[in-house]
């Protein structure tokens, strides 16, 4: 029994548990990038904010600043256990070796790696994969905490394009690590030490 239990687990895909990271508000923005010649239609810059939750079946607003000058604004749900639309949200908390299903490019593909990365002076995680689709290859990071992706670059033979996160309200600014009631008495114990200094200099003049 427990060496047919291993031959099944070698023969079979680990396939990770569809868990949703993200809460309702939650927006990412990105900037949009690009060398060559890109289409006029593409983006500039993005932001995707998520609308409702239910379950696993998300619904996100998706708006775009294009290259033509142009602004849109769109809303899409999907359920993530079937992935989501260009892979922009993939289940929270996979490590190395869970594979993600997307039903609308057909394809399962694996998480390589597990990786940290600096967001406004905070740590975090991501997970990262390499996947062909159409024969155009992307290289998506997401944060492994909601899911949500921070960086995609595509290559094309005309041209490149990366997507980037450079604000969100998921991750808050970290708080100074100095304690105010320790700066207070620096600052208290500095100006003591000026007007000690200051009252010797007077006597000594006198």
């Amino acid at each position: 029994m427990v060496i047919t239990g291993i031959i099944f687990v070698a023969l079979f895909p680990v396939f990770a548990q569809v868990t949703v990271g993200l809460k309702e508000g939650d927006w990412v923005k990105y900037e949009v990038t690009y060398t060559g010649s890109p289409p006029e239609g593409y983006p500039t810059n993005t932001k995707i904010e998520v609308l409702e939750i239910e379950g696993t079946t998300i619904t996100i607003k998706i708006e775009n600043d294009r290259l033509n000058g142009t602004h849109t604004s769109s809303t899409a749900t999907f359920d993530l256990e079937d992935g989501a639309p260009d892979l922009i949200i993939i289940p929270a908390n996979l490590a190395v070796g869970d594979q993600v299903v997307n039903k609308d490019w057909d394809i399962t593909f694996t998480i390589e790696g597990v990786e940290e990365y600096d967001f406004r002076d905070a740590t975090r995680e991501m997970v990262f994969a390499n996947i062909v689709v159409e024969g155009i290859p992307l290289e998506y990071n997401w944060d492994r905490e909601t899911g949500i992706f921070i960086q995609i670059d595509q290559t094309r033979d005309d041209y490149t394009q990366k997507y980037l996160a450079y604000d969100t309200n998921i991750v808050q600014a970290q708080p100074s690590d100095i304690d105010p009631m320790l700066l207070y008495g620096v600052v208290i114990a500095v100006v003591i030490i000026i007007i000690v200094v200051v009252v010797l200099v007077l006597k000594r003049k006198k």
